[in-house]
């Protein structure tokens, strides 16, 4: 239960860590003003993988909503290949520092002329960033990288937003998000009562295109905290293909509304109709997209450990995915 406790704990300090984060960015931003003064980026390339390269999928969903003055790329790979332009900002991120598909990644610019911009704690991907002289937002270490998101979040969308790239999202917004944080018990409430809804060992969760991000990070939570196997489509695409192969009886659908969602219940009661099943409703709170989007994300943090505890398993340990880093860092570097 210790490890219960500590990941509790992490969460709960999420506000703490989103004040710090905001601090971090517009530091940074301040100290390399002049650094970009003058530049016209026309591009955001994320390079990242698993709970830091979801800051990209966060940063795509936001820049559709908020007219983004930049185009926001996201690669999951180990090249960067052609997603370059000469008005590229690249933003590397990598809690730990050490994901070697990052890394490599890095690797495949060198030689190109590219502004870089790093996130991390330290490890490999620091020092060589360090030697590309790129910016680096320097992240507290000692956190898992899923517990990390609002430092890493609010880091770079602070940061951003100093640089004048978030188009209609304030730096007012962003700060005035971190208010979603206040409501703990609620929080943990509906946490709670969505854990014991579910029945099963598999998750299938779905919501429409402009809150996918949330789906991918509940996905994400549910695997590492919870060790069950969870899948995120959008509707409604799935409704055309995945709904004939889906079993209704092996599985809880996780359903995520929010104030863009209206226009499209109508698809997903003909879907649960068409499985004969019902959903578990997500409900996401805030005034804006932005403030669903942090509530949606806490929520799914409180979600998966209270599904964890349920299940009896530690939240805290990942030894399948520790155990397949250790191989790659032995034959993939």
């Amino acid at each position: 239960m210790y490890d219960f406790e500590y990941m509790m704990k992490v969460y709960s300090s999420w506000r703490e860590l989103a004040e710090l984060g905001l601090q971090i960015g517009l530091i940074k931003a301040k100290e390399t003003a002049e650094l970009y003064y003058g530049e016209s980026f026309g591009k955001l390339l994320v390079i990242g993988i698993g709970g830091s390269g979801i800051i990209g999928d966060y940063l795509r969903g936001l820049s559709e909503r908020y007219e983004f003055t930049v185009d926001v790329n996201i690669v999951r790979s180990v090249t960067v290949s052609n997603y370059l332009s000469r008005d590229s900002l690249v933003m590397v991120i990598s809690y730990s520092g050490d994901t070697i598909e990052t890394i490599k990644a890095l690797d495949s610019l060198k030689g190109r002329p590219v502004k870089l911009v790093g996130v991390t704690s330290g490890g490999l991907l620091e020092k060589a960033l360090q030697k590309e002289d790129a910016v680096i937002l320097k992240m507290p270490g000692g956190y898992p990288s899923r517990g990390a998101f609002p430092l890493m979040f609010y880091s770079v969308l602070s940061y951003l937003s100093h640089l004048q790239l978030t188009g209609k999202l304030s730096i007012n917004d962003v700060m005035n998000s971190i208010n979603v944080f206040e409501n703990t018990d609620a929080v943990l409430k509906t946490a709670s009562s969505i854990a014991e809804a579910s029945s099963k060992d598999k998750f299938f969760i779905t919501t429409h295109h402009e809150y996918m991000p949330i789906a991918s990070r509940l996905k994400k939570e549910l695997s590492e905290n919870a060790k069950v196997l969870a899948i995120a489509e959008e509707y409604p695409e799935w409704l055309h293909n995945t709904l004939e192969g889906m079993p209704k009886d092996d599985l809880d659908i996780i359903s995520i509304e929010g104030g863009l969602t209206s226009n499209y219940k109508c698809f997903l009661e003909a879907a649960e109709k068409a499985l004969g099943t019902s959903s578990i409703k997500i409900r996401l709170s805030g005034r804006n997209v932005l403030e669903e989007y942090i509530h949606g994300t806490w929520l799914s943090g409180y979600i998966s450990l209270m599904l964890a505890r349920r299940r009896n398993v530690n939240p805290r340990l990942t030894s399948k995915l520790n155990y397949y880093r250790e191989i790659v860092s032995k034959a993939c570097v």
